[in-house]
């Protein structure tokens, strides 16, 4: 049977896992190229870890998107001995009548999942650090918590590499050119021709898919690093968790217990018009006075200067549905991920992976699907980078 080569551009929290998927797969020849390195924490990745659940409130179309995941979030852990999920359980916290609180609550009762309902008494003894309002409720997913989101990626490289992989690291992708008997593929070390190319590259997706910049926005997410006024005070096991309303953030407590980092979502990061450039990666005081707010109004147990930032990047759409399609013949299009791409990650690789080799995916994706109406990539005399 004739081999086939695909290459994958950016392995990095999808990429990573289409790289994967592939190299376990017969007559399969399969290149990651990556202009940092896995498991590097210059994207979406960044800042140690993201949070996972189960329910989501979300449609319904994407129910068995996240269980094919956790099923493959399973057999990867399994396959390489590391443990990158840790189900410390998710709390979503919302105004008690909120149409996010009762969408969380129907999706769990469709998919025969369950939640437990918290008051604000008993969010208050969880978490002494953090003003809940009595109006709120807390609604804790067990099978939620947090990825070691650097070590995942890193991991299911080399679990890729280990399958038979090929990964080019610190190799720039500078165009992608189709033709009708291939793609060349053209890097800062040579140009290489594949069969099929799936373009994963996050932030920096405009450089090589033009046609999606009017769809995939780049957004820098902020991290800060807090501890609490009290020097002895711990945060204790407790759950990740994340308000919806009325100010969107979310908070993991690190390992030691000793910290929390808190994140802002939304409209209040920051846009970033090109990919992003080195100088990007400063964090202004603009970007710290939201910190500023959340903490004031909710965390009157921290200190309100951030110990630690942390800036990444992330493809975000208007209405938060990824980029997952064919695009054309030879190149398929894994991007704009909008902040939820850890969760799904394992399952939006194997998507990808089967869309390249024009098969059936294991999960429906049509309601995901675009029209670009432009050509999927640049040629490859440009000068843009990946």
């Amino acid at each position: 049977m004739v081999r086939r080569k695909i290459a994958v551009v950016g392995v990095g929290t999808v990429g990573a896992q289409a790289l994967y998927s592939l190299a376990g797969r017969e007559n399969i020849e399969v290149h990651g190229f990556e202009r940092y390195s896995p498991g590097h924490a210059n994207g979406a990745a960044g800042g140690e870890g993201r949070i996972f659940r189960r329910v989501l409130g979300a449609q319904d179309e994407y129910r068995p998107l996240i269980d094919r995941a956790f099923t493959l979030w399973d057999q990867l852990e399994q396959a390489t001995g590391r443990r990158m999920r840790i189900f410390t359980g998710s709390l979503t916290i919302a105004p008690r009548d909120s149409l996010y609180a009762g969408a969380m609550r129907s999706e769990a009762e469709a998919a025969g999942r369950e939640l437990e309902s918290l008051t604000p008494e008993a969010m208050r003894r969880l978490y002494s650090f953090q003003h809940f309002h009595d109006s709120d409720i807390g609604l804790l997913d067990r099978d939620g918590g947090v990825i070691r989101s650097e070590l995942a990626n890193l991991l299911t490289a080399q679990a890729a590499a280990d399958r038979g992989a090929h990964i080019h690291s610190r190799e720039e992708v500078m165009g992608i050119s189709e033709g009708p008997n291939g793609v060349s593929l053209t890097t800062d070390r040579a140009v290489y021709t594949f069969d099929q190319v799936i373009v994963t590259t996050g932030a920096w997706a405009h450089q090589l898919a033009p046609s999606v910049a009017s769809t995939v926005h780049v957004h820098k997410p902020v991290s800060g690093w807090f501890v609490p006024k009290d020097d002895g005070a711990l945060f204790g096991p407790g759950p990740v968790f994340g308000r919806s309303a009325p100010i969107q953030f979310y908070g993991i407590p690190n390992a030691d217990q000793r910290m929390v980092k808190l994140g802002y979502a939304g409209m209040r990061q920051t846009p970033i018009s090109t990919a992003p450039e080195p100088s990007d990666y400063f964090v202004s005081a603009q970007e710290l006075d939201h910190f500023t707010e959340i903490v004031e109004t909710h965390f009157p147990g921290l200190h309100p200067e951030p110990v630690r930032v942390n800036a990444y990047f992330e493809g975000y759409t208007d209405d938060a549905r990824p980029v997952l399609q064919k695009a054309s013949n030879r190149v398929t299009l894994a991007l704009g991920f909008s902040g939820n791409g850890f969760k799904f990650a394992p399952a939006l690789g194997e998507v990808a992976a089967d869309l390249a080799l024009d098969n059936d995916p294991s999960v429906d994706v049509s309601f995901l699907r675009r029209d670009f109406g432009a050509p999927a990539v640049v040629s490859a005399d440009t000068t843009t980078r990946a």
